[in-house]
């Protein structure tokens, strides 16, 4: 905080509203390779891995995203899921997380004949991706 002369320091934390932390019962049967589809090019041309790692869901792109990375799938309701950000590679090894994208992008995982898919939504519920699985993947610690 700075005022016109003055400037003061202040440390504060912040309690989480939210975890990364699922059961390993609940994550599993969202494991997996999904191919994506982008609606607007209207191909299958990423990969969202997601995996089950130091207690909870973790994800990617592949190609490698900028800004995602590896994260954190963090639930908000049954089968609907916010991203968790690590601040770097080191900080994801402690499980830091300092950013979460809750609205602003939101994953939802359902079954539907057999075949698992996901899509990823807007706050506006605008559909930027969908995805089926290609493959279940098994637990990574």
């Amino acid at each position: 905080m700075q005022g016109e002369r003055t400037r003061v320091s202040m440390l504060f934390t912040v309690t989480p509203t939210l975890t990364e932390r699922l059961p390993e019962a609940e994550a599993k049967p969202d494991l997996g390779t999904y191919l994506f589809k982008n609606p607007k090019r209207g191909k299958e041309d990423s990969r969202l891995f997601v995996t089950y790692e130091r207690g909870g869901l973790k994800s990617r792109f592949e190609p490698k995203e900028c800004y995602l990375q590896t994260f954190a799938l963090m639930k908000v309701a049954p089968d609907r899921f916010t991203v968790g950000l690590f601040m770097s590679a080191q900080v994801y090894a402690d499980g830091e997380i300092y950013e979460v994208l809750r609205p602003d992008f939101m994953i939802m995982f359902t079954v539907k004949d057999g075949q698992a898919t996901v899509e990823a939504r807007s706050v506006s519920d605008e559909l930027y991706v969908t995805g089926r699985r290609t493959k279940s993947a098994r637990r990574s610690d």
